[in-house]
Parts: C-alpha cells; structure tokens; sequence
C-alpha cells in the first residue's frame, strides 16, 4: 500500500476538521466544520472571542478542483457532518451542540438534503435529541447508521455513560432503532462496514480501548472480534476496497513513528475480518501534527481510495488554532 498523492483542499487560517466524503450524480463532495478552534462555544454569546462552527461542502467533477459552500449554519455550534448519497438525494448530516460550555453541551443531529445539487432544505431535527450519527451505510436497500447517546446522569462513572445504538431508514429521513451495539466506556463514533450480504463490524471509540464487534443479520445482537487493539480508535472511518478492509483513526506518533513533526498522525490501517485484528500500514503526511485525523474514505474502483482528512496545529482550550482540508489517493495492493 501507498499514498499516490496529497493535495491540500482547503485552507483559510481557520479551523477546519472532522471530514466526510462521496460521490453523488457524477460529482465528488467533501464535508467538513469550519471555526475558529476544535472545541468552540456551542452558543452565539457576542462576549466570546471564538466563533462558532458551520458545516461546508465542497463539490468537483475532477476530484482536483473544488468549489466551497456553507451547506449548514445554525445558532449552535454545528460539527461531525456526514454525507448519505442515495439514488435520488445528497444528505448532509451534522451534530448540533446546544448550550454553553464544550464539556456540558448536549447533542441533536440535524439533516439537510438536495435533490437538485443546487438547493438544500431547511435542517431539521434527523432523530430523537441528545442522538449523534457517524457516517451512515447502505445496504440491501436501506441505510443503517451507529447513534451515539448519553443519558446517563451527570454523577455517573465513565463505565455507566454512554450508549450506541444501530439505526435504520428506508428513505435517510426516517430512522428506527434495531439494538444497542455497545454500552459505557464514553462510547461514542462508531464506524460501520458491511462484509458481505450477512456480516457488519462496529468499530467504537471509548475510553480506553475495545476489541471491534460484529453482528449478522437481522444486526440485533453484537459480539466482540478475537483481537483488540492497543490504542483508542479516536475518529475511526472504514470501507471496503475490494476485498480489503481499510481503516483510519487517530493514533500517536510514540505507537506508530515516522520522521514528521508533532505528536498526533492520520494512521491508516488493514483489518483482518477473519479476527478483528488491525495492522498499521502508513500514517498520513502532516504538516504540525497536533489536531488531526477524522478521515472519510470512498472507493475507487478495486485498488485504490480517495481519502480526506484534516491537518491542524496543536489543541489549545480556548485558543483559535489552524487547521487544513487535505485529499489523498491510496493504492491499495
């Protein structure tokens, strides 16, 4: 395996992070959030000297030119968005957080669609508040999607918080509940993949680390893989490219080292299905690595792979900080 290129997308000084990516009628769409820092206010407060996040969509015929535009901005602060490319729809979903302060904020996954390529609907509400999607999968005809929530009361231990639940649509808009894949730990993005027409495999973020899951249909029970790793899969995204299993999170440069600067790196991984176990191939290029990572990855035909990430300098609680939109193509052999 090994990176084609990398070409820088999008890059204004702010903020830009947590990526998405997919094709729709011919185009290429890349989604991400635009601010001023990783972790801004989630309300418009006219004392605060960061502003708030807003959901930009960019489109190309080429996958090499791309032109911006700010798909969703509502009064909170908008982040993780991702695309579902159906037959006849591009929808945009993205996790509004409501009320003030990072920590404290609650979650609503708020939806937007075109079926036009030109006109979006007004956001609204995708599924119950306090619900957040990660990157929704077709299947067999419907689209399933990982929604992570926490009801847990605030006096709770971090094994009592947390909850993910495996959605169900027909159409993207209408969303009900199948099972709860995983429980406590601070579960929360989860990247689906379907193996064939019977098998899907969660892969979790939680505090701590947990060995990937797998469920067959009808997806109502859950049981963990053989191997687990030894890391946190911190914005973790995987797709079938052919018949390997590629995969992406955030690691640490102490695990997995290469010669670039900063501490933090986009790593890309294989999974063998058979097991659940991940072998480290490459780590993205970086120009700070500091705030990076939350890749989407579309399929281009059997060996290869379109790629987005994000490229920032260090995280600094209640700093401005400069990240940017980057796109790789990777051979897969």
């Amino acid at each position: 395996m090994y990176i084609e290129k990398v070409d820088k997308l999008f890059s204004d000084g702010r903020h830009n992070a947590f990526t998405d990516i997919d094709i729709w009628k011919g185009k290429y769409y890349i989604v991400f959030r635009s601010a001023d820092s990783h972790a801004s206010p989630h309300e418009v407060d006219s004392s605060s000297k960061i502003g708030l996040g807003h959901i930009t969509l960019m489109e190309s015929i080429d996958a090499k030119n791309w032109s911006p535009f700010v798909v969703m901005d509502t009064r909170w602060d908008d982040r993780d968005p991702k695309l579902l490319a159906t037959k006849d729809r591009l929808y945009v979903f993205a996790t509004s957080m409501h009320g003030d302060g990072y920590r404290e904020a609650s979650q609503e996954t708020l939806v937007t669609y075109t079926e036009d390529g030109s006109s979006w609907t007004d956001p609204v509400s995708a599924y119950r508040y306090g619900y957040g999607f990660w990157k929704p999968k077709k299947y067999d005809g419907d689209y399933y999607v990982a929604a992570d929530v926490d009801e847990a009361p605030i006096e709770a231990s971090i094994q009592e918080k947390g909850r993910v639940e495996l959605l169900r649509s027909r159409d993207g808009l209408h969303w009900q509940k199948i099972s709860v894949i995983t429980e406590g730990n601070s579960c929360t993005e989860t990247s689906l993949v379907f193996l064939d027409k019977s098998s899907l495999i969660a892969l979790i973020r939680q505090k701590g680390v947990q060995s990937p899951l797998i469920s067959r249909h009808p997806f109502s029970n859950w049981d963990p893989l053989m191997h687990t790793p030894n890391f946190g899969l911190q914005g973790p995204a995987a797709e079938l490219i052919g018949e390997t299993l590629l995969f992406s999170c955030r690691v640490r440069k102490n695990i997995f080292p290469d010669e670039q600067p900063g501490i933090a790196r986009t790593g890309i991984f294989t999974m063998d299905v058979a097991s659940g176990e991940l072998h480290w191939q490459l780590n993205m290029p970086t120009q700070w690595g500091g705030d990076v990572s939350y890749a989407g990855i579309l399929p281009v035909g059997k060996d290869r792979a379109l790629i987005s990430y994000y490229d920032g300098q260090p995280y600094k609680d209640g700093e401005s900080q400069q990240s940017d939109i980057m796109l790789a193509t990777i051979v897969v052999n």
